[in-house]
């Protein structure tokens, strides 16, 4: 019944560079790829930053050893003590979940690191334990000794003087400070890595050739294990197979439209992690807004109707909107509300499926760019484990068949490459735990 019209928004979509097929996918892999050769040798990177974590995980997962673990991100910080048993399944013991230290008040780094030790200590006491990985969840810079310096923090954390100091230091003198003699070893890293070394462990159970580390959530970002030889940055003693973060929400295609020019123009830091707008959930309900209007203004597709009601929209869709329109296009929702009649409900379901495909095709890119770096997926029997965390990847109505249908058509026909995606219970906890070892 509205195959007139898919054809129409396709044609309209495809000459503004806001449809899948505008994005060759052997064209664009192969610059995914290349950025990603020139960011690890410090060239032209096209935004990707390809940062070494130091962590190099081996075969052999280590049972019964304990760890300390801190989660940090947003505006809570969580604590746990863990370990794999002899059937590698992670054991949690004595977690406890607190606000971020600055999140409520402003306080300075000596408080901070005070609160975190204090925070500590009741699992120190649980028994002897030397490893301690920290999730830090927003910017630093990992050290060969695998500490991280704070480049940043969110919008919502204020820490006096915390940015520019070492976390690992930081914690180990407020626990000296506080009476306790372990010297615990701390590795530092982001939760795009501790995804990446949480699918090891079913990656070393079902023999799979390689894992990659996915979030699509609010943002997006990658990591993967790269080997030493590509390391040409860093001196000799540095250049092992190790996690690296991809960044890659800071990547920028060779091709955009108007309408990420505009949604990009409207941010704070405009020119910042391009890609990640594109496709990251916490801009897709803003972008399906800009789009629905771009169609009104450019076709006759929508009703005048529900072109007026758009245009008077001041608040914009959160991205939980896209999914009830997807829903309950009759419902009470953003969507349901400002159309005019059953038209205009299935010209919305047909544009947020474009922006949909758009996205998984995007992803796709980089999905194959990441495959050929590693070189691994060749064969069908041990496909790429890809450790996928993120509530738009999991959470967003029909989202997943249409990826699926896009790896299909890219990744494995024009690759001749295979992925499986893999969810772990608990990636933050098992990742920063390997990573502590």
């Amino acid at each position: 019944m509205y195959q007139n019209e898919k054809k129409q928004l396709d044609e309209l979509l495809c000459q503004h560079n806001l449809h899948a097929n505008c994005f060759d996918y052997r064209a664009e892999s192969e610059h995914f790829y290349q950025s990603m050769l020139n960011g690890l040798s410090g060239e032209n990177s096209a935004g990707l930053f390809m940062l070494p974590s130091y962590i190099s995980v081996g075969e052999a997962i280590p049972t019964d050893r304990p760890a300390l673990i801190i989660d940090a991100g947003g505006t809570n910080i969580r604590v746990a003590r863990t370990h794999f048993n002899l059937d590698l399944e992670l054991v949690v013991e004595g977690f406890a979940n607190y606000r971020m230290p600055g999140s409520e008040t402003q306080i300075d780094s000596r408080e901070f690191y005070r609160l975190v030790a204090d925070y500590l200590i009741p699992l120190l006491d649980m028994g002897e334990v030397s490893d301690l990985g920290f999730c830090f969840s927003y910017g630093a810079q990992i050290m060969p000794n695998r500490d991280g310096l704070v480049l940043a923090l969110g919008k919502e954390v204020e820490v006096e003087g915390l940015i520019g100091t070492m976390l690992g230091e930081g914690i180990r003198a407020a626990l000296r400070a506080a009476g306790r003699t372990e010297e615990l070893r701390i590795s530092v890293l982001n939760d795009t890595v501790a995804a990446l070394l949480a699918g090891l462990g079913i990656r070393q159970a079902r023999n799979m050739d390689n894992c990659i580390g996915y979030i699509l959530g609010t943002g997006t970002n990658m990591a993967c294990m790269v080997p030493g030889e590509y390391f040409k940055l860093l001196p000799p003693q540095d250049r092992y197979t190790m996690a690296v973060n991809l960044e890659s929400g800071c990547y920028i295609p060779r091709i955009r439209s108007e309408v990420d020019a505009e949604l990009d123009a409207g941010t704070v830091l405009p020119g910042d992690h391009v890609f990640e707008k594109m496709v990251g959930g916490q801009y897709q309900g803003l972008f399906s807004l800009y789009l629905m209007r771009f169609v009104a203004e450019n076709s006759d597709l929508l009703s005048a109707e529900y072109r007026a009601a758009l245009a008077a929209v001041n608040t914009p869709p959160r991205t939980k909107y896209i999914d009830s329109a997807l829903l309950y296009p009759y419902g009470d929702n953003y969507y349901a509300a400002l159309c005019h009649d059953g038209r205009d409900r299935a010209m919305t379901r047909l544009i947020i499926t474009a922006m949909y495909e758009r996205i998984a095709k995007l992803v796709c890119i980089q999905l194959g760019g990441v495959l050929r770096l590693i070189g691994a997926g060749a064969d069908p029997s041990r496909p790429v484990a890809v450790s996928a965390d993120g509530s738009t990847f999991y959470k967003s109505h029909g989202f997943r068949y249409i990826l699926e249908r896009y790896i299909y058509e890219t990744i494995y026909r024009h690759d001749g490459r295979y992925l499986e995606f893999i969810q772990v219970e608990n990636p933050i906890l098992t990742g920063s735990t390997l990573a502590a070892f």
